[in-house]
């Protein structure tokens, strides 16, 4: 029997064992088939905690927009603050915009790409957001860079997230 034959909800707890054993392992087997890559990928960038993926960075560096996607709906073991202010950014946008419920996750996966984008240079800087140190989230580092839970949007916060917005939502027509 081939592993593609199994019900879905097996196949994925079987790439879920195989990805938690080796990230850096199982990152190869995307290539085996269409079915494979997108159930590694997600089951990376969505359901790993933070220290299976602290020693994939060059994974992470590549797909930090899906990831921090993934935590802003789910946010798991990562900087709740940063995720939160995140989320609240989208919301600000799908409002300015006027835009359907619908379109808010499309709206969201948008923004988490540019913000992922704008942060390669100074890699480290998001890392410390959404990870702080391998053992817990800095969030005294997170309160001074201006990311609450409780807060509303500052103006910068406001303008960051129009202008990423702008700029990818341009970029990709």
């Amino acid at each position: 029997m081939s592993l593609l034959n199994l019900p879905p909800e097996l196949f994925s707890k079987i790439i879920h064992e195989v990805v938690k054993d080796d990230v850096h392992h199982a990152w190869p087997f995307r290539e085996v088939c269409r079915d494979c890559a997108y159930e590694i990928k997600y089951n990376i960038l969505a359901m790993q905690p933070k220290i299976v993926l602290w020693n994939a960075r060059r994974i992470m560096r590549y797909n930090l927009g899906p990831y921090l996607f993934n935590r802003v709906k789910a946010c798991k073991d990562v900087a709740p603050e940063f995720t939160a202010t995140v989320a609240k950014m989208t919301e600000y946008i799908t409002q300015e915009l006027k835009l359907d419920k619908a379109r808010a996750v499309e709206t969201l996966s948008t923004l988490c790409d540019c913000l992922a984008n704008s942060f390669m240079p100074g890699y480290s800087y998001i890392e410390k957001l959404l990870w702080g140190t391998p053992h817990q989230v800095d969030s005294t580092f997170a309160r001074r860079e201006g990311f609450g839970v409780s807060t509303a949007l500052t103006a910068d916060q406001k303008l960051v997230a129009a202008v990423s917005f702008a700029e990818c939502a341009t970029s990709k027509r």
